[in-house]
């Protein structure tokens, strides 16, 4: 592993990883959402490649009865696309000539900012929820 990490707990999840399995799925639904479509409406197919791969450890996580090693890499997936996820959010905000939501922009506009808004939330609600579930 590139980033020295302590090891996760082995064994069955804790009580309180299986009570927020809900709120887990609830936010790989929106990070898959969010995901697709990035790659079909803003056409950033690398950005939205990179972040599936992300998903992937959490849909797989998930699968595998809330399996923490694949709870942790998930969370640090989304903790690195979140925060780039955030500064391209930033800089568009910044650089753009109209409000962030624009009654007199075409729907496009309000669209692709909804998904660079929802993106890094997502990410960061993930690790957000992996970095709680990794210190129960």
């Amino acid at each position: 592993m590139l980033i020295p990490m302590p090891s996760p707990p082995m064994g069955p999840p804790t009580e309180y990883v299986m009570r927020r399995r809900w709120l887990m799925l609830a936010i790989l639904i929106v990070q898959t959402v969010s995901c697709l479509l990035r790659m079909v409406i803003l056409l950033d197919i690398l950005g939205g490649f990179i972040m599936g791969i992300g998903i992937a450890f959490g849909w797989y996580a998930y699968k595998q009865g809330m399996e923490i090693q694949f709870i942790c890499s998930w969370g640090m997936m989304c903790l690195i696309n979140g925060a780039f996820d955030l500064v391209r959010f930033i800089d568009y905000w910044v650089k753009s000539p109209l409000p962030l939501f624009s009654s007199e922009a075409p729907g496009s506009y309000n669209a692709a900012s909804a998904i660079l808004l929802v993106s890094p939330l997502a990410a960061l609600a993930g690790s957000w929820l992996a970095w709680y579930m990794y210190k129960s």
